[in-house]
């Protein structure tokens, strides 16, 4: 069971670093034992939409909790309305033009000829075009023949395709392989641990290759203890990344930093928050 303690830390770090990419993602958060509100919780679409509170809608009748309270001869809901739809401004030519005429008016009636005459050769200025072919045109910097490298430098173009893929990493089987190795363990802690079917995990070292979901790579990495470098690591060999947009990634991201790799008590903050768990 989670302390208090946690749930309180994890939502003010959920408060913090969650940003979420989609409208169903910033709907608030229940716990789904106790029924609290949860951290990570934005304002969304419904949420300003105020429940139990009567309403007349811009089409219809008012409610019949409201008309028993109308005056009687009193205007239908639509007539009754009042109009709140604003005029539209108008374009940026129509001001500039509109404060321009002000301005003459103000010239005339003040017999002010020099003003006029200013004020004519503004607005000509302001029905002309710009001069594109007069303004000074910038060349723009040439482009680099390749990359920046680790030390800053423009890296070399590779010269062939041989010599472009010889530079690829250790796919997600062979990192994970090599972890295992370096921790002595076997693989049947790991995969059992994590709560991954052995055929998937058999399927895993046979095809170095094989990209699993983002759930089962972290379950693995859980399983391994690994810190969150690592885990990262791990991830960006089967084309993978945690995403502060995600709720999911965030909260087994918490429990990596902490250096708490308990299944199941990260499996408890999941389904709290409503969130797929990992291993399952």
């Amino acid at each position: 069971m989670l302390e208090h303690e946690t749930m309180g830390d994890l939502r003010s770090y959920l408060d913090e670093h969650f940003r979420p990419g989609s409208t169903t993602s910033r709907m608030p958060a229940f716990d789904r034992l106790t029924g609290e509100r949860l951290g990570g919780s934005h304002t969304g679409k419904f949420a300003s939409r105020s429940i139990g509170s009567p309403s007349v809608g811009l089409t219809g009748s008012a409610p019949a909790d409201v008309q028993g309270h109308m005056p009687s001869g009193a205007p239908s809901a639509p007539d009754a309305m009042p109009q709140m739809l604003p005029a539209a401004p108008p374009s940026g030519r129509r001001r500039r033009l509109g404060g321009l005429a002000g301005r003459f008016r103000r010239d005339k009636r003040d017999g002010s000829a020099s003003g006029s005459a200013n004020l004519a050769e503004s607005a000509t200025k302001a029905r002309r075009p710009p001069d594109y072919d007069s303004q000074q045109v910038v060349p723009a910097a040439p482009a680099a023949s390749g990359g920046l490298g680790a030390t800053g430098e423009i890296s070399p173009v590779p010269t062939g395709m041989d010599e472009w893929l010889a530079g690829v990493q250790k796919g997600f089987g062979e990192r994970l392989l090599d972890a295992i190795d370096a921790r002595g363990l076997d693989d049947a802690t790991v995969y059992k641990r994590a709560g991954v079917d052995r055929r998937l995990f058999s399927k895993i070292r046979s095809n170095l290759d094989y990209r699993p979901s983002k759930n089962t790579a972290l379950a693995l990495a859980v399983a391994l203890e690994m810190d969150i470098d690592e885990t990262c690591d791990l991830l960006g060999s089967a084309g993978l990344a945690l995403s502060d947009a995600s709720r999911f990634d965030l909260i087994v991201k918490f429990f990596i930093l902490n250096g708490r790799f308990d299944r199941f008590e990260i499996n408890e903050a999941l389904y709290r928050y409503g969130e797929s768990m990992l291993g399952a």
